[in-house]
Order: C-alpha cells, then structure tokens, then sequence
C-alpha cells in the first residue's frame, strides 16, 4: 500500500512539473482585448456550424462564393482555423493563435469581395469622395501632428468623418451591408493575428533579455 501511494505521489509530481502551454498570456495584457478576441473566435465558430446546418435545407438565398462551393467546405474554413485559434489561446502558444486569426480573416475576406461584387454602386465619385473624407478623418483623429493644432485636428476630423460616412453611404447605395460586415471581420481577424504575432515576439525578446541580465548579475556574485 505505501509503495502504491509512492508512485502515486511521484506520478503526480511528473504531471504537475510537465509544462505543456507555452508562455503566451494575452489576458495579462489586457483583458479586454482577450474577451474581444474570444468573442471574434466564437463568432467565426458559429458562422462554421451555421453553414454545416444550412447545407441540410433548401431554397435558401445564397450569394457570393457561397453559390459556388459546397456549404460544408465553407463551414470547415471556419471551423477548422476557429479550432487552431481556440488551442493557441487555451494552450498559451502564440503561433496556432497567429495562424487560426489569418485564416479566419482571409475566409472574411474572400466572402466579402465575392458578396460586394454582386452589389452595384449607386455613385462612384460620391462614394470615392466620401472614402477620401473618411481616410482624412482617421489621418487626422488617429495620429499626433505638431503642426495641426488639436483642437484643429478633433474638430476638422470629427466632421470629416460624419460627412464622408453620409457620402460614401449615398454613394454606395444599398445592398453592401453583409458584404462590408465581412470585411470588417477580416480586418478585425487579421489584426489580432499580426498583432498577436508582433506581441509574442516582443515579449519574447524582453523574456531574453531579462534572463541575460539575471545571467549576468549571478556572475558577477
């Protein structure tokens, strides 16, 4: 009996000192981020399971790519990257995290090109001025020039932004909805997984870097 319970305990400590996630921690950094990004993860999920349902049922309206292959391979390029970016983020390696976010995005993005295809627009230069005003108000909201003072800067791009939003909705007409849905999550998508990427690897360079000044502070003791 006192043999088993030895193993046992022996066996137990081998599990608790095999390390198996890696050291990727996103909700250290911050948490809202994490709870966005499992949401977007889910969000593609979902969308999988919805297309593998929907391949059951007929006389459903379908547009984009979605006329043109099987609903059951547009669910797995879905699920399949949702799954990798689900064990990245359980397992605490950045990698699979990276990989699941680009691959959703690119599946975004391929459905939001095929759906904005098939929407005509109603007015080309309102639609292309409307986009200018908009890039004039990220320029001027998202960045710091010394030369704008910001009361400028606030004022001018909160315009900029109302009007070109307004242009560029009467320029583009209807029917663009689902389609620039898609595109946002792309976009959504692909900056968590370069961002996620660029994080990684800043946290592994500080990891070095502080394991290097331990090593050197132990050598000079």
């Amino acid at each position: 009996m006192t043999t088993l319970l030895h193993r046992t305990s022996n066996a137990w400590q081998t599990l608790c000192a095999l390390k198996l996630r890696g050291p990727w921690r996103p909700g250290a950094h911050n948490i809202v981020v994490l709870v966005v990004q499992i949401a977007s993860i889910w969000g593609a999920a979902q969308r999988g399971m919805d297309y593998f349902q929907s391949a059951a049922h007929d006389g459903q309206v379908l547009s984009g790519i979605e006329q043109s292959i099987p609903l059951q391979w547009l669910g797995l390029s879905f699920l399949i990257p949702a799954g990798i970016a689900f064990f990245g983020l359980a397992s605490g390696w950045a990698r699979p995290l990276v990989v699941g976010h680009l691959l959703i995005g690119t599946t975004y993005l391929v459905l939001g090109i095929t759906y904005l295809r098939q929407s005509e627009v109603a007015d080309v230069p309102l639609a292309t001025g409307g986009s200018a005003l908009l890039l004039l108000a990220a320029f001027l909201l998202a960045t710091s020039f010394r030369k704008i003072p910001d009361a400028v800067a606030l004022i001018t791009g909160m315009a900029a932004m109302i009007v070109g939003g307004w242009l560029a909705a009467k320029g583009l007409g209807f029917g663009y909805r689902t389609g620039n849905g898609f595109l946002v999550g792309a976009v959504n998508h692909f900056a968590f997984g370069f961002g996620t990427q660029v994080m990684a690897h800043r946290e592994r360079v500080l990891r070095r870097e502080d394991e290097d000044d331990l090593a050197a502070l132990k050598a000079a003791l």
